[in-house]
């Protein structure tokens, strides 16, 4: 006989309600609530210079939108101006936003949106350059054959330079230097513009690398460099005011590095950006201050984008701006021009990445068993189990087992029974089963299961059954796994035979050897190879053990206190199985000993000294003797 419909399909489609995971935006650490519905979301930071106004009309610092179309949450504020925004207020005001849309999700923030950094920058430090004077040593009596221009810088600041004509010379010029020392020889006859020609190389050969041509340069001018009367002129010192050039500190407005040239026209000048959202024109705008100077130079551009403001484009920009507003020439220009690398963008978190991860709290999909339909609860920890039917015979309990490592859920109960189990009795046992098992998801259900026939057969009737003892007292052969009885039903003394009689013939085999199993049945394997089942050692309990009689020796008898003798009987049977709390019987192993210890040291030392006393008595007997014979002598 076939039967369908004893196992469900696989429950699917169940999910518990899970958070979306967390994530981080411009200083801000954004939780949820469970649910799905804001997957997907992005969150956008808006700056805007424009005032703010709600739904009412009323001026706010904070405004935030739900695009549903492009699932971005949206907030508007001023970034530049604004101080801190509290993750609390904005989460007040977006939560309200979700609401008002519909959405059942709820944002939790945690930290502050913090202003947009960068924004503003001050030039200072620039320094311009300040050649040294020189004193002229001497007599004072004639000018000096020459005359020293320095370079602005404060390379010679403190120098003695020393000059001399010889007439002995190879060449026209000759520098020799020392610790803040410097001398120049120059050939008798050689001209003014012979010896500038080869001092710059000579003074290279004498300072080594520290002598930069670009900026420290020193030249001779003159008509009589040679003037006979050289000697009155003794050496020109030079004072401790030059000052080497310097640009002013790097500003860096939104990711771009600002670079001045080296002197202090950009000193005080007050860098700022005013619209990071600027998509106009002409992004540059420099104010002059009264006296004609640099005052302050507002950048415009949209900054948000990593593609709006180039440096190369703003850099050309910038400084057109700056010679048209100073009226400056190309020559002038150089000492204004400025120079910018860096890639302009203002914040790296004006967007968040996208939501992701929630569920939603969702019921799989409706099962049917054996005639019931079953209902399962919100959550997905069922997923992928199924529900079978077990063990059907008359008189089975109502239960269910799980098996979570298969993911099977086994139902045991009468169903060849007319109306012994009904859809709620296994509805109850299953929910019992998933409480036991950790499992919080309940079943529901509906109608009741079918009822299988034809499962059972009619008693059979008529046969005789074998009684393994005899009313002659010979012992029947029984297979070792069947029923052992007696011809009256009565407790037997046995003793292991020679012999076991096989049923419906005269043959009788004989046993080899036996063993006791731990319910006390006793198998004997017999010289065929079969195993037959001998007897049983019957054990028995009481329902008041403490009041057994006792007659010495380590025996008790029952009596009216302690109640009947109770058989061990019923093993593996339904309802009738009394064997719990009896014990086993244990083959081959010793007991310990059971013996009044007390009473059995006594009867040792009484043996021990009565032995002593029948040596003394003996040894007394022997003495009188030894001494009669002596008399007789």
């Amino acid at each position: 006989m076939t039967i369908s419909n004893l196992s469900t399909d696989k429950i699917i489609g169940g999910s518990d309600s899970t958070s979306p995971s967390s994530l981080s935006f411009s200083g801000c650490t954004v939780k949820f609530t469970e649910g799905s519905s804001l997957n997907g979301y992005v969150f956008e930071l808006q700056h805007t210079v424009e005032p703010l106004k709600n739904e009412n009309g009323v001026d706010v610092d904070i405004k935030a939108s739900i695009d549903e179309n492009n699932k971005k949450i949206i907030v508007q504020a001023n970034l530049v101006e604004q101080e801190k925004i509290s993750g609390k207020d904005l989460q007040d005001i977006i939560n309200s936003e979700l609401e008002k849309v519909g959405i059942d999700q709820e944002v939790i923030m945690a930290g502050s949106i913090t202003p947009l950094k960068g924004i503003k920058g001050e030039a200072k430090g620039g320094v311009n350059a300040v050649a040294p004077n020189t004193t002229i040593k001497g007599d004072g009596t004639v000018d000096p054959p020459l005359k020293l221009t320095l370079g602005k810088s404060s390379y010679f600041n403190g120098y003695k330079i020393s000059y001399e004509v010889s007439d002995t010379m190879s060449k026209n010029v000759e520098v020799t230097a020392g610790p803040k020392n410097l001398k120049i020889k120059v050939k008798e006859g050689a001209t003014t513009s012979e010896v500038n020609s080869e001092l710059k190389k000579e003074l290279k050969k004498a300072l080594g690398d520290s002598f930069d041509e670009s900026l420290l340069t020193i030249e001779v001018t003159g008509t009589n460099i040679t003037n006979p009367n050289k000697d009155t002129f003794k050496h020109i010192e030079v004072d401790d005011k030059g000052v080497n050039p310097k640009a002013p500190g790097v500003v860096n407005i939104c990711g771009i590095d600002i670079e001045m040239p080296q002197n202090s026209n950009y000193n005080d000048v007050k860098f700022e950006v005013g619209d990071i959202n600027y998509s106009g024109t002409d992004p540059i705008e420099v104010k002059l201050g009264s006296t004609g100077k640099i005052e302050k130079i507002i950048i415009n551009g949209n900054f948000l984008d990593p593609m709006g403001v180039s440096a190369r484009s703003l850099e050309e920009k910038l400084n057109g701006a700056i010679k048209s507003s100073l009226k400056l020439d190309d020559d002038g220009m150089q000492e204004y021009k400025i120079k910018l690398s860096g890639t302009g963008k203002i914040n790296d978190q004006m967007m968040s990445n996208a939501i992701e991860g929630g569920e939603e709290l969702k019921s799989p999909g409706k099962v049917n068993l054996f005639g019931m339909e079953v209902t399962l609860g919100p959550g997905g920890s069922l997923n992928n189990y199924t529900i079978q039917i077990g063990k059907i015979t008359a008189g089975t309990k109502t239960e269910a087992t799980i098996d979570s490592k298969n993911k099977t859920i086994v139902i045991n109960a009468d169903l060849v029974t007319n109306g012994a189990t009904t859809g709620t009795s296994i509805q109850n046992a299953l929910n019992k089963a998933l409480r036991d098992s950790g499992i919080n998801q309940g079943i529901t259900i509906s109608g009741n299961p079918g009822v299988i026939s034809g499962t059972e057969s009619d008693i059979v009737l008529g046969g005789t059954p074998v009684q393994s003892l005899g009313e002659d007292g010979v012992l029947n052969f029984v297979n070792g796994a069947g029923e052992l009885k007696a011809y009256d039903s009565e407790l037997k003394t046995l003793k292991i035979p020679d012999k076991v009689r096989m049923p419906g013939s005269n043959q009788e085999l004989r046993v080899k050897t036996y063993s006791i199993d731990k319910n006390g049945i006793i198998t004997g394997v017999l010289e065929d190879g079969r195993v037959a089942a001998l007897g049983q050692i019957a054990m028995a309990s009481f329902k008041n053990p403490e009041g057994l009689t006792s007659m010495g020796g380590n025996l008790y008898s029952g009596s009216v206190n302690s109640g009947e003798a109770i058989i061990k009987s019923g093993v593996g049977t339904l309802g009738e199985d009394n064997s719990k709390g009896y014990g086993d019987n244990l083959q081959g192993m010793l007991e310990m000993s059971n013996v009044d210890l007390a009473e059995q040291f006594t009867d040792m030392i009484v043996t021990t000294r009565a032995f002593q006393a029948s040596g003394k008595m003996i040894t007394t007997g022997d003495e009188v003797l030894q001494d009669i014979i002596n008399l007789k002598r």
